[in-house]
């Protein structure tokens, strides 16, 4: 599996969230098909961390997981 460290910035009025994940794929083969997963390591509002915050009470928002996703693969795709 290839490995890719990103952060992604949402912004919204008045405050900023970056969300610090770790995208991990495999292009697959003619057995195996692609797969890709990413992990959010630390997450933050403005500067102040709040990881523990989004993992109890948010969880699997899934507008930030994919917004994370395409993030992941603009940066995959530009260091190809």
């Amino acid at each position: 599996m290839k490995k890719l460290r990103g952060t992604y910035t949402h912004f919204a009025d008045g405050y900023q969230l970056h969300f610090d994940y770790t995208y991990l794929w495999d292009e697959g083969d003619y057995f195996t098909p692609p797969t890709e997963e990413h992990e959010i390591t630390q997450v933050y509002i403005d500067d102040k961390t709040i990881t523990d915050f989004l993992f109890d009470f948010i969880g699997e928002s899934t507008t930030i997981h994919e917004a994370i996703f395409e993030h992941a693969n603009d940066l995959k795709s530009q260091a190809i």
